[in-house]
């Protein structure tokens, strides 16, 4: 990214927007995958022994019909046990879903099914097969799912290919930290749970920190939101607020940066603008002035309020009432398109559409 910034810059002084300060931007989810990875393999003997009881039963009719007569449903299907795709981690989450629907049928499998125990006792390439799943190994998927929902759903959002997600990607990161925070700090008997949540949230830090010493988060991800209609600043104050508390000094020093952001890339645009239109005008114009400029219709200042019209009497301007009013009631300063963005009240976004 050095080299690329050194090299494009080249190009013109306005090759790249504030100088390339938010050039670098990770891919969420990358991120997420990276995580969740990490996750899969502290439990990967546990998700083996589920996957290999999951083979089984799909691996013939009669297997099938076994397995039926041990669950409730009475109308199982080959589908209702998906077999996952094991690079692909969000085809593991909903195995592993799926198949806590039927740990009974499972369980009653081991305790009364010989070809099924069986299956178990062989050997591949000298290693014995994984499983059957015990009440160890359905605890640990049981606590995994627990996690995988929560990046799962944020990876329904962030990986659109029909629109555009890049405003939605901080209030997935928020949702994430939210409830991966909420996991690892409520009480409770599942002691393991707390631990690995903590744990997946210093993960998180790692790249979504925007306070980090060592790798900063990109704060354009923030800058997007607030592009958002339905979002703005309001929203991603609020966003700030849930994560670490109202009034809180990180809000507010977070607030001011944001802000100072938009402001920056709004006037860096508006002063490329202004040079687009200035050079498109060129010569021409000037010529034009020139021969006008004696005829130019200057804005011209009204007389002072200090002239007398006659018998005493002073001029009065509408510039002095203002003047008055604004001293009275406070006026606001004159305010530019992005001022007006951020001080209207947000859209109702469409809740169909994706969060």
């Amino acid at each position: 990214m050095r080299r690329f910034k050194e090299q494009f810059v080249e190009n013109g002084d306005d090759a790249l927007v504030l100088n390339g300060r938010f050039l670098h931007l990770r891919c969420a989810t990358h991120i997420l995958n990276l995580i969740v990875k990490e996750g899969l393999l502290e439990a990967d003997n546990n998700i083996s022994a589920i996957r290999n009881g999951i083979c089984f039963v799909r691996s013939s009719t009669p297997r099938m019909n076994s397995f039926e007569k041990r669950v409730e449903s009475r109308r199982l299907q080959r589908g209702s046990l998906p077999l996952d795709v094991e690079t692909r981690w969000n085809s593991t989450y909903l195995m592993l879903e799926q198949a806590l629907k039927f740990k009974v049928g499972f369980e009653k499998m081991a305790a009364e099914d010989k070809p099924y125990n069986d299956y178990f006792n062989e050997t591949i390439q000298g290693t014995k097969r994984i499983g059957p799943p015990s009440k160890a190994d359905w605890e640990a998927v049981n606590r995994l799912v627990q996690f995988l929902i929560i990046f799962y759903s944020a990876t329904l959002v962030l990986s659109a290919s029909t629109s555009a997600c890049s405003h939605k990607l901080y209030h997935a990161i928020v949702t994430v930290q939210r409830n991966i925070s909420a996991l690892s700090n409520t009480p409770g008997p599942d002691a393991i749970l707390r631990s690995k949540a903590a744990s997946m949230l210093g993960k998180l830090g790692k790249y979504w920190d925007p306070f980090g010493e060592h790798k900063e988060m990109n704060k354009l991800v923030i800058v997007a939101g607030v592009f958002d209609p339905s979002k703005k600043m309001k929203v991603t104050t609020k966003l700030f607020e849930k994560l670490y508390g109202v009034g809180g000094v990180r809000v507010t020093q977070l607030t001011t940066e944001i802000e100072d952001i938009v402001r920056s890339l709004f006037d860096e645009y508006n002063n490329n603008v202004k040079k687009r239109r200035d050079a498109a005008a060129g010569g021409s114009s000037t010529q034009a002035q020139g021969n006008s400029s004696q005829f130019q219709e200057q804005p011209g200042e009204e007389v002072s309020q200090n002239t007398v019209l006659g018998n005493g009497l002073a001029y009065e301007s509408m510039n002095d009432i203002y003047n008055e009013l604004v001293q009275e009631s406070g006026f606001q300063e004159k305010t530019d398109e992005l001022d007006l963005y951020l001080k209207e009240n947000v859209e109702t976004r469409n809740l169909t559409a994706g969060s």
